[in-house]
């Protein structure tokens, strides 16, 4: 689902301040500019804030009910001079607090200093990826192409 407009100008203009105020470490990936960074959760008090929001919550509570929190935040900045192609694949790892070897959980790996791991289908089947588009990200010109109803 598009949710066009889901966010007003000035909202959008205080992400992207936000967004510039994130220190350079480890989670940040730049080329004359930041281009990724992972942990936004941890690394942004406003992102945080964005994603506790009653306006987000409304928004996941439709498909997840009241009981659903945020994992992961990550922000990918593709640019004419920081760009690179991304093939067909599925997202299937979760950021975790810390390791703990459960059966059905695996294989680990750790990414800007946080533990990813793959859950069983039975977890990803109740998770929810929101993108947000800071930019006029439309179907000619948009950066992800999403299958309906694959896992």
């Amino acid at each position: 689902m598009i949710l066009p407009s889901a966010f007003r100008d000035w909202e959008i203009e205080n992400l992207i301040c936000a967004l510039s105020e994130i220190d350079n470490c480890s989670a940040v990936r730049s080329r004359g500019g930041v281009y990724a960074v992972r942990n936004l959760l941890r690394l942004s008090p406003t992102i945080r804030e964005l994603v506790h929001s009653p306006q987000m919550q409304a928004i996941v509570e439709e498909y997840l009910g009241d009981s659903a929190f945020p994992v992961r935040g990550t922000l990918f900045d593709k640019t004419r001079t920081a760009n690179w192609l991304v093939p067909w694949h599925q997202d299937l790892t979760i950021c975790v607090e810390s390791r703990l070897d459960v059966s059905g959980y695996g294989p680990w790996t750790l990414k800007a200093g946080v533990c990813h791991v793959q859950p069983p289908t039975s977890v990803l089947e109740r998770m929810l990826c929101l993108r947000i588009h800071l930019d006029d990200g439309n179907e000619d010109n948009g950066p992800l192409r999403v299958l309906p109803k694959t896992p």
